[in-house]
C-alpha cells in the first residue's frame, strides 16, 4: 500500500510514517447544525412495524467529523442541535 517518493501513501493510522516523514497531523474541523436521527430499536422490520426508536446524534458535519476519527484522523465538530429537547 505505499509508494516512494514525493507523493507517498501511508496505510490508515500510520502514525510512526507521519513522524519519520516530519509530517504533521492536522485537525479538521466541521462545521454545521446537529441532527437528531431516530433509529429503531429493531433491525430487518421496516419503519412502519418498527417497535421503538432511539434518539441519535446525526447530520452530515458531525458524521464525517466521526468518520475521520474512526480513520485515525484529527476531527472536530462546532455546531449546535436545533431542538433543545434533545
Amino acid at each position: 500500500m505505499a509508494k516512494t517518493g514525493p507523493n507517498t501513501v501511508k496505510a490508515r493510522g500510520d502514525e510512526a510514517g507521519r513522524e519519520a516523514s516530519g509530517e504533521k497531523k492536522r485537525l479538521i474541523v466541521c462545521f454545521g447544525e446537529m441532527l437528531i436521527d431516530f433509529v429503531p430499536t429493531v433491525s430487518g422490520v421496516s419503519l412502519a412495524e418498527a417497535p421503538a426508536f432511539k434518539k441519535a446524534a446525526g447530520g452530515a458535519p458531525a458524521n464525517v467529523s466521526v468518520g475521520i476519527a474512526r480513520l485515525c484522523g484529527s476531527s472536530a465538530f462546532i455546531g449546535k442541535s436545533l431542538v433543545p429537547a434533545f
